[in-house]
């Protein structure tokens, strides 16, 4: 060029008019629902701690060139070490593949836990026990106070002669 810098194109021909197939292999995406995934490009392979019985993945993908194609094999996990293969096939028949090995969360058996811990208890369920006992204790003390008031209020009047029905006519 006129300012001294140069340019570099690559033009590819054919003789019978046809294109060259396109090489790229890669995902441009690459997700696990439910989970988090640090995806590259250029990252083959994954680490995935997943809870102990779960039976499937659902793996999400996309292609970085429109013209491959991608299967994904394995997101039921079936076998005790499983594997998500995401296997990317490029037009010409450049193949890449990702691999997403599974591991099972480990699970605490009540041996190993603290035994001074408290299990985790339902949200409200000390609660309502709370206020029954509250309540039963409010309405059994109640009636004893509702019963000592009458008790005495009965000896009261018994000792001037009037009654309760008399004292309301007045």
């Amino acid at each position: 060029t006129a300012d001294g810098n140069e340019k570099v194109y690559t033009l590819t021909a054919s003789r019978d008019g046809t294109r060259p197939k396109h090489t790229d292999s890669r995902l441009s995406g690459l997700s696990v629902a439910g989970y988090e995934l640090d995806f590259s490009p250029e990252k083959m392979e994954y680490e995935l701690t997943v809870p102990r019985g779960t039976a499937h993945l659902d793996v999400s993908f996309r292609t970085a060139d429109k013209k491959a194609s991608a299967v994904c094999e394995g997101a039921d996990l079936k076998t005790e070490s499983p594997v998500v293969t995401v296997r990317v096939t490029a037009e010409n028949g450049t193949e890449t593949v990702y691999l997403i090995r599974i591991r099972w969360a480990e699970e605490t058996s009540e041996d190993e836990s603290d035994a001074s811990e408290e299990p985790p208890q339902e949200p409200g369920k000390n609660g309502w026990a709370i206020w029954a006992i509250l309540g039963t204790v409010l309405l059994t003390g109640g009636a004893a106070v509702l019963f000592a008031w009458r008790s005495r209020r009965n000896r009261t009047q018994g000792k001037t002669g009037e009654t309760g029905s008399k004292q309301e006519e007045k």
